[in-house]
């Protein structure tokens, strides 16, 4: 290269250095307040610790900011959990990782993020293998259908041996997604996927997992007594201010049995014994009255309905067995009556 070339080439690049450091600071320099308003709280907090004038306030503020900016991330984040959208959620987690100071809560973030996804990989990988394995049983009798209608299997042997391998890996894939589905507590799955497994393969069957299931089933069946109890303890509730002894009676039967019990079941059983003794005794004061009056129908009527909330009041038993035979009477002597010339 010329001397003359060369000169030229150092001259230009010192006057290009020489205007890049009288260039105003903004070209490498941005303010505080531009970083906040783009939520870059990191390098704000950095430009504050870097500035001569250490500002002690400023810093506070950036911190305060960003802590609320890292809750409503937080919030965002969830959302995007709960709606299954993993990259977005992802991508808020970068992004507050990246412009926030760091915080405990982003390695919580994680690994929700990472066991959500995770689960519903499961529950597809679930769903695929129960589908195969009703698509397998379905093979299994298609060649059994083909084994009948045919004179020779020599064909179909080898076929037969590639579904027994099949048949052997589903159940074993099947006994892994049970035990994936019991460590989330999906005990449905677990139930669904372990017999699958043990339909395959017998040998495969595992106390651990069979126990699991039970307890499961066990606690199910218990909650579902527990439902229906308390929807039965309502209902009894609002028949007794009603008074319709029908549905009392009904319901008082239902609950005076296995498996309801406990102190709320005894509770509500003495205020349903306590108002039928009460109308029972008022119905008997009033068929008295009846029965004294000649209305022996009434009577009839009053104490029959007495004995269904009473039955151990043989003393109305007594009472209406007599009024029964003197409305016989009666009805004789009318019809006697009826028949004179």
């Amino acid at each position: 290269m010329p001397k003359n070339n060369l000169k030229g080439l150092i001259l230009a690049c010192f006057l290009l250095l020489t205007a890049c450091s009288s260039m105003p600071q903004s070209i490498w320099y941005q303010d505080v307040n531009e970083l906040i308003a783009q939520h870059h709280y990191n390098k704000a907090i950095q430009q504050i610790k870097n500035t001569a004038a250490f500002d002690k306030n400023k810093l506070n503020k950036v911190l305060r900011l960003a802590k609320e900016q890292r809750i409503k991330n937080g919030k965002i984040f969830h959302t995007f959990i709960q709606l299954k959208e993993w990259a977005k959620a992802k991508k808020t987690l970068h992004t507050s990782q990246l412009n926030l100071p760091a915080h405990t809560e982003f390695f919580v973030w994680e690994r929700r993020l990472q066991k959500a996804k995770a689960n519903e990989q499961r529950l597809l990988e679930t769903e695929q293998a129960l589908a195969q394995a009703n698509l397998l049983k379905v093979l299994f009798k298609q060649q059994d259908l083909e084994l009948r209608s045919h004179e020779t299997i020599f064909n179909w042997f080898n076929n037969r041996n590639h579904l027994l391998q099949q048949k052997q890996q589903l159940a074993e894939q099947l006994i892994q997604l049970s035990t994936r589905a019991i460590s989330q507590r999906d005990y449905n799955n677990a139930q669904k996927t372990y017999h699958q497994a043990v339909e395959f393969d017998q040998q495969l069957e595992q106390e651990r997992l069979h126990q699991a299931i039970d307890d499961w089933l066990s606690e199910q069946n218990q909650l579902a007594t527990q439902k229906r109890q308390k929807s039965l303890i309502n209902q009894l509730q609002n028949a007794l201010v009603k008074a319709n002894f029908k549905l009392i009676i009904k319901i008082e039967d239902i609950l005076g049995k296995a498996p309801f019990g406990g102190q709320s079941v005894r509770d509500i059983l003495k205020k349903t014994r306590e108002l039928k003794g009460q109308s029972a005794l008022a119905m008997d004061e009033q068929a008295d009255k009846d029965y004294r009056n000649g209305n022996i129908t009434g009577a009839i009527t009053l104490w029959t309905s007495a004995l269904r909330l009473a039955l151990m009041r043989q003393d109305i038993h007594r009472k209406l067995l007599r009024a029964k035979k003197v409305q016989k009477k009666l009805e004789k002597l009318t019809l006697k009556q009826a028949n004179i010339p």
